[in-house]
């Protein structure tokens, strides 16, 4: 398995990891507006696309302090590669590779509460406060987990400057 990574997927990378069933990602988010990741590191078998973790650079305020952190998502693994541990290497890759130079930057990522033990199997640990996203009216609170990775101390709220990752 080969692992790479890159600013755009092509087309086929796409269909090959997001389009093999009407919901790859959970229905819980369905209803809101994310992110796009400007960074992806895709994992190659068999002359496919078979798993993928995004992630890309982003801003948070922590009452006033602008914070940057690396945010995670669109983590899939087609069904038939599941069970291999795959989201380990996608997640070693992206923690331990110096050409990221993402080891003095928190990671984070937002989960439903269902998943919160998988990520902490990754090394990301729950945030008890409150996290802030965009609204049509302004700041509301967002009711997926915000998970941490790394050496940061948040007080609450932490304001979204953008839709989640």
């Amino acid at each position: 398995m080969d692992l790479e990574l890159k600013t755009a997927l092509t087309p086929a990378e796409r269909e090959q990891l997001f389009e093999w069933a009407d919901r790859v990602f959970p229905e819980e988010g369905s209803e809101y507006r994310w992110s796009q990741p400007s960074h992806h590191i895709v994992a190659y078998a068999a002359g496919q696309a078979v798993a993928h973790l995004g992630f890309g650079r982003f801003e948070v305020r922590n009452g006033e302090t602008p914070t940057m952190l690396i945010g995670v998502g669109g983590v899939v693994v087609r069904p038939e590669w599941q069970g291999r541990r795959i989201p380990q290497r996608l997640f070693d890759y992206l923690h331990d590779s110096p050409v990221l130079d993402v080891r003095s930057t928190p990671c984070t990522l937002f989960c439903p509460q269902r998943l919160e033990t998988y990520y902490s199997k990754h090394g990301y640990r729950k945030y008890d406060g409150t996290v802030l996203i965009p609204g049509d009216d302004g700041h509301r609170p967002f009711e997926f987990s915000f998970m941490v990775r790394g050496d940061v101390a948040f007080s609450t709220p932490v304001t979204l400057t953008t839709h989640p990752w």
